[in-house]
């Protein structure tokens, strides 16, 4: 039973990790994405104004 469980266990381990890891990727990419266009609208506004 323990044997043949731990395999399973890993692998939802390591499902649950990447899932994770790729929200994460994404939520930093998107994030930076973000932060640039708010610098760069910024930058706009100062420079028109």
């Amino acid at each position: 039973m323990q044997m043949r469980f731990s395999p399973t266990g890993l692998g939802l381990i390591l499902t649950f990790v990447v899932i994770i890891g790729s929200v994460l990727s994404l939520a930093v990419l998107k994030s930076q994405g973000a932060n640039a266009e708010i610098v760069t609208d910024a930058a706009a506004e100062s420079n028109g104004q």
